[in-house]
């Protein structure tokens, strides 16, 4: 929380200072000698207003992600679309990527199958993922930081279609004594983690019926991948508690 409050604060000055700025031409504009003497021409003053407004969109986008994002609830099943979800966590991914200047590529399969499961939870193993994928990339060469979020039909999927999400960085690796204990409780190569997070990450898929894992990138660097099982044709609407 305290990172996503200073990333968060960080990201929100660039539209508040849009907005400010844009008002303030705005109220000059009509505080100028042809408007107040009624010469002037109020259309001139619309293009500050819709970039006004729409910087205003902006911010709010990222504080209702937020929002969103921590909100406390039970686990509801309902079905999720890959592409819409993954939408939904970019503004929030955007707010890291920008603070360490890394680039952000999205494919996503068209027609991809929904899945079954807990928006929010699966939003924040996502969000886990693309934040460590970024924090690996920090100390690379500015032409290496580019984090790809792919999203495919499971080619390794035997019976059931299932839905695969890769996030691929390229950054420092994992050491192979490293990879043998990544997702173990309370393990973490960080000096203020308590090593929850990709053990979480992977708890919450398997309570989804699918798999996390990863593998070296051969460009260097991480792919985290976490496959799901496609929602059965047919499924209703209406959402269960779990």
């Amino acid at each position: 929380m305290g990172e996503i409050a200073s990333t968060l604060a960080h990201e929100l000055n660039q539209p508040l200072a849009a907005i400010s700025s844009y008002t303030s031409g705005a109220l000059n504009i009509l505080n100028s000698e042809a408007m107040l003497s009624g010469n002037g021409d109020p259309n001139i003053l619309r293009p500050a207003l819709e970039k006004a407004s729409a910087q205003a969109q902006r911010a709010g986008q990222i504080i209702r992600s937020v929002h969103a994002f921590v909100k406390k609830r039970d686990p509801i099943r309902e079905s999720v679309q890959i592409k819409s979800l993954i939408e939904s966590v970019i503004p929030l991914i955007e707010l890291q990527a920008h603070q360490f200047f890394v680039g952000i590529q999205t494919s996503i399969a068209p027609s991809l199958p929904p899945v079954m499961a807990d928006r929010m939870l699966l939003e924040q193993v996502l969000f886990n993922l693309t934040r460590n994928a970024i924090e690996a990339m920090q100390q690379m060469a500015p032409e290496r930081r580019i984090l790809r979020v792919w999203a495919s039909l499971d080619k390794n999927a035997t019976t059931t279609p299932r839905v695969a999400v890769s996030v691929i960085d390229q950054g420092h690796g994992i050491p192979h004594e490293v990879a043998e204990r990544l997702f173990s409780p309370f393990f973490s190569t960080k000096a203020e983690g308590m090593g929850m997070g990709l053990n979480i990450c992977r708890t919450t898929i398997e309570f989804h019926g699918g798999t996390l894992t990863h593998a070296e990138n051969p460009l260097g660097g991480t792919i985290f991948t976490f496959s799901l099982p496609a929602a059965p044709e047919n499924q209703p609407d209406d959402v269960s508690k779990t």
